[in-house]
């Protein structure tokens, strides 16, 4: 399966994908934004995994009546 653009042309992602660890400003740019979302998703991660913690700990100590 092929990624397909959304609001850039092929050659516009080429052309991006050319400037990803050159010492340019849009390659220092473009290495910041994937620093920011990669720390963003390892956050996302961690709140994830917490609220499973959570969720196993309630159901783990919660007791039910049958009516």
């Amino acid at each position: 399966m092929t990624p397909q653009p959304i609001l850039l042309s092929q050659e516009e992602i080429e052309q991006l994908r050319k400037e990803v660890g050159r010492p340019t400003l849009m390659g220092k740019s473009i290495a910041k934004h994937i620093a920011e979302v990669d720390a963003y998703m390892a956050l996302g991660l961690m709140f994830q995994d917490t609220a499973k913690q959570v969720v196993t700990n309630t159901t783990a100590t919660s007791k039910t009546t049958p009516i």
